[in-house]
């Protein structure tokens, strides 16, 4: 695990938010968890590669170059 980081638990709230996601963005299961868990925790911002996260307007994925 990276320091600083913190394991967010997922409950069935995020099971239900990520169904929302998903048929609102069309984005894939885990990629619509990783939304929901975010959004519950008032969480904004991502690292990643995949660019499906521009498709949801609530969070900003970052990218390292």
């Amino acid at each position: 695990m990276l320091p600083n980081s913190v394991v967010l638990p997922v409950t069935i709230n995020e099971y239900r938010r990520a169904r929302e996601v998903m048929l609102k963005y069309s984005v894939s299961p885990s990629d619509a968890l990783h939304v929901a868990v975010m959004l519950n925790n008032s969480i904004r911002r991502i690292l990643s590669e995949d660019r499906d996260f521009d498709k949801v307007k609530e969070v900003e994925r970052v990218w390292l170059s």
